[in-house]
C-alpha cells in the first residue's frame, strides 16, 4: 500500500490538508511484519510513531510472571505509540502483529521539526483537536453503554452489521477491546447465551435481532 494512501485512513493524520500530510509522509517508511513479529518491547527506546496500513497488531504489557494483558487491538488506519511525541521516549507497551501486517513508520524527530513550522503547527493542532473532540463522544459511549452494547459495537464496527461473526478475536482480546475485564465479558456472555440473543462456540458469534444495537 502506498504510504500516504494509508496514512490518510487515519482519523486524525488523515485531516492533514495534502501539503503537511505530504511533508509528513516525506520520510515514512512501510514495513512488513510476519504473524507473530514483535515490533518494539515494552520500555525499549521509542523514535518512531506508526499507522497501521494493513492486518492487526495487538498491544500488551507483561507482568513479572511474564502474564500478558492486553490493552488493545489496533486496526488499519490507526495511529499507535504517539505518545512518543509528547509523553514519553519509550514505549510504554509492546506491540506484535496478530498475523501479516503492514505498517508506516515515521519518525518522531520528523514530526518535532515540522511543528517547529507555523503552518504545519496550525494544521496538526487543529487535527488534534478534532480528535479530542472526538475521543470525548468515545468516552460517553462507553460510559453510557454496558458491555453488551459495546461488544455488539465492535463487531459491527470490525465485520459489518450480519447475524453471523468469524472471529479472529480472542475472547480476552474482546474485552481489551471493549475496555472491560475477561471476566465480565464472561459473565455477560453467559447472560446472553441464556437469554438466546447470543451463540459463541469456537469461532462462530451468532447473533439474534433481538440483541440491542
Amino acid at each position: 500500500m502506498e504510504i500516504t494512501t494509508a496514512v490518510r485512513r487515519n482519523d486524525l493524520l488523515g485531516e492533514l490538508p495534502p501539503k503537511s500530510l505530504e511533508l509528513l509522509t516525506a520520510e515514512g517508511r512501510l514495513r512488513r511484519l510476519a504473524k507473530g513479529e514483535r515490533l518494539f518491547a515494552e520500555g525499549e527506546r521509542a523514535t518512531i510513531v506508526y499507522v497501521l496500513a494493513s492486518g492487526s497488531v495487538r498491544l500488551f504489557r507483561s507482568d513479572h510472571g511474564d502474564r500478558e494483558a492486553v490493552l488493545h487491538m489496533v486496526r488499519p488506519g490507526e495511529l499507535f505509540a504517539e505518545v512518543v511525541l509528547f509523553e514519553s521516549d519509550v514505549y510504554p507497551v509492546t506491540a506484535e502483529a496478530r498475523e501479516d501486517s503492514e505498517v508506516v513508520e515515521i519518525p518522531a524527530a520528523r514530526v518535532h521539526t515540522l511543528l517547529e513550522d507555523e503552518s504545519f503547527r496550525r494544521d496538526f493542532l487543529a487535527t488534534v483537536m478534532r480528535k479530542v473532540r472526538f475521543l470525548g463522544r468515545q468516552v460517553y459511549v462507553l460510559s453510557s453503554c454496558d458491555v453488551r452494547e459495546r461488544l455488539v459495537r465492535l463487531l459491527e464496527e470490525r465485520y459489518g452489521h450480519r447475524a453471523v461473526y468469524e472471529m479472529d478475536l480472542t475472547k480476552r482480546e474482546v474485552a481489551a477491546a471493549i475496555a472491560t475485564t475477561p471476566e465480565t465479558l464472561s459473565r455477560v456472555l453467559r447472560r446472553m447465551e441464556a437469554d438466546g440473543t447470543l451463540s459463541w462456540k469456537g469461532t462462530t458469534v451468532r447473533l439474534t435481532a433481538a440483541t440491542p444495537r
